[in-house]
């Protein structure tokens, strides 16, 4: 059987070994409605609360802070349903290179200003300061975007929120401000410990990080579900599903926990694959230009540029040759519309148009997998049919 080579982790990890182990033992055992008031249900639905407790520990806050949601967009919709019924006259700020499913809820909202982006330093700390105004109620800023791979300082935006929230209570607002950050593609490189982050809310997507597909976490500070009546997050309280429960907390402990670990072996990976494919193909180049692996970076996640080639002509032919990439985000990918993302770092039209993305996690186990994919990829590219004229 011919080798697959899985270039395309950021659209979904496999799923972690620990969690098949786990699953495997659940569904071994005789199930039981939760909500029954029976002894063999009361133990289930003790076991899935302390998994809940273990998981919220792992990014240090409590168990009623977090929520087991349908994955990070779900999780980023319920944010916002929850926001704008307390208050949709208020103001969002953001920038124009966060996910689609959160630009998508931004019409709930009265107004949203966006922050303008530097291909290099992503956001001015200094810019943001000044657009934050007595009527923004959230600032949402992704921890790592989905198609860079491009590390955003939430610890150093963070401490800006900090400081407008005392100056709001010295001058009397009575409006909160909130931090908020999608942190899909974050779990398997960045530091995810909330007291650390500062942030007030957070989105995290399992399948990224090698739990189940359609599971994820929302965290709410106590301040944030304060200012949220008991009316309104009434929409948390969902039926859980024990299976997100069991995955969630078995995949995010053995990326918390190897993080360091796979930071560097992720590292060498994109290093070896880029070094590779650059050699054979130089005209080739990293976006943003001038992004260098591993520096405001996660090295999971390279977006290439490839002259005179079609990105999604690439993706195609690769598939058929056992070598999976995408030109983007795989919620976006059939919505035929160049990338938002690209487009907002000053790529042409042309530029996203030949650009492919490859990210790397638990399947690729070699720097000399890699090297043999990127050499594999490499010819793809002098392919006629992937030739633009």
């Amino acid at each position: 059987m011919a080798q697959i080579y899985n270039l395309d982790h950021a659209a979904g990890a496999p799923l972690n070994k620990d969690t098949k182990k786990a699953i495997s033992d659940f569904l071994e055992k005789p199930f039981y409605n939760i909500d029954s008031s029976y002894e063999p249900a009361v133990k289930l639905r003790r076991y899935l609360t302390d998994l809940r407790s273990k998981t919220a520990k792992l990014i240090g806050v409590k168990t009623p802070n977090i929520f087991i949601t349908n994955g990070s967009s779900d999780a980023t919709n319920m944010l916002f349903d929850l926001l704008s019924s307390a208050d949709q006259n208020s103001e969002i700020l953001t920038t124009n290179i966060e996910h689609s499913s959160l630009i998508d809820q931004l019409n709930k909202f009265k107004q949203s200003v966006f922050l303008s982006i530097d291909p290099k330093d992503l956001i001015d700390l200094t810019e943001l300061k000044s657009l934050i105004t007595n009527t923004t109620l959230l600032v949402s800023i992704q921890y790592v975007n989905n198609e860079t791979g491009q590390v955003f300082p939430i610890k150093e935006v963070s401490e800006i929120i900090k400081q407008i929230k005392q100056d709001r209570i010295k001058r009397g607002v009575k409006l909160p401000i909130f931090l908020h950050t999608d942190a899909s593609q974050a779990a398997i490189t960045q530091d995810l410990q909330i007291p650390r982050l500062g942030v007030d809310t957070m989105s995290l997507n399992g399948s990224k990080f090698g739990a189940l597909p359609n599971s994820g976490i929302l965290y709410l500070s106590a301040d944030l579900l304060r200012f949220l009546d008991n009316k309104n997050i009434k929409v948390l309280e969902r039926k859980q599903n024990p299976l997100s429960v069991i995955s969630l907390y078995h995949s995010l402990n053995n990326s918390i926990s190897k993080k360091n670990t796979e930071l560097k072996r992720l590292l060498n990976l994109s290093s070896s694959f880029w070094s590779e494919f650059n050699k054979l193909i130089p005209e080739s180049q990293l976006n943003p230009i001038g992004l260098k692996i591993g520096k405001k970076h996660s090295p999971h996640i390279l977006n290439i540029y490839i002259p005179k080639v079609s990105g999604e002509k690439l993706v195609i032919l690769a598939g058929l040759n056992n070598i999976l990439i995408s030109t983007g985000a795989a919620c976006s990918a059939s919505k035929d519309k160049p990338s938002h993302v690209l487009e907002s770092l000053g790529l042409s039209l042309d530029q996203i148009n030949s650009s492919i993305r490859v990210s790397f996690g638990s399947a690729n186990k070699s720097a000399k997998e890699v090297k043999n994919a990127a050499a594999k990829l490499a010819k793809l590219c002098q392919n006629e049919s992937v030739k633009i004229s």
